[in-house]
């Protein structure tokens, strides 16, 4: 952590409180049993993530909270059964991750400058079938987002980000020959987009 507190908000590249969450998820991750059994390690860093999001989620817009809480409601139901799904521990930590660099990092504070949201990478390829499309994309985010909007032939389809900043979504679409997507926020049937949209062709 770094020892200035301003500077634990970490840069465009990197924000050390969401880097905690991230190490703290990982070794949670590890500690568990090879089914899925909550072990007392395992207990002490999720103990320790959930004290990290408390430390923060009273920042949170209240449509993160939400989905964070859903998380950790979510992973808090299976570890009572003692039969964790690992994947539920990773979104509680990817989620928050995903948040706090979105919605809390103080960009102004620390004069870091403002990351301009786009998509960074984004593919589409056939399957073995040549039925369906994988559409893929990695996304630098500046402003608020869940969902990434894809277009094809077909219409158009919403695949939700991960934590990681990354969408990935399989689409029904044999004769298609370019994918176009955006990413933004979707909330009660609207939809607003943070980035210009980007077009690919199909491999």
């Amino acid at each position: 952590m770094a020892q200035n507190p301003v500077k634990a908000y970490g840069s465009s590249i990197s924000a050390y409180f969401s880097q905690v969450m991230h190490v703290l998820t990982t070794h949670a991750v590890s500690e568990l049993g090879r089914k899925g059994q909550v072990t007392p390690a395992f207990k002490q860093d999720y103990r320790a993530m959930l004290a990290v999001y408390d430390q923060f989620k009273g920042r949170l817009d209240t449509d993160y909270q939400n989905s964070v809480n859903d998380e950790i409601d979510e992973a808090d139901q299976q570890i009572s059964k003692n039969k964790v799904d690992p994947d539920s521990i990773s979104d509680v930590g990817e989620y928050f991750t995903q948040y706090f660099e979105t919605n809390i990092r103080p960009t102004k504070i620390t004069g870091i400058p403002s990351v301009k949201s786009k998509i960074a990478k984004l593919t589409a390829k056939k399957t073995s079938s040549k039925k369906y499309i994988k559409v893929t994309g990695t996304v630098k985010l500046g402003k608020k987002a869940n969902y990434a909007q894809i277009k094809t032939y077909k219409g158009t389809r919403y695949a939700k980000l991960k934590g990681s900043h990354r969408f990935n979504k399989k689409i029904y679409a044999p004769k298609a020959k370019r994918v176009s997507a955006t990413v933004g926020y979707y909330s009660h049937g609207h939809f607003s987009r943070v980035t210009p949209t980007k077009t690919v062709h199909v491999k």
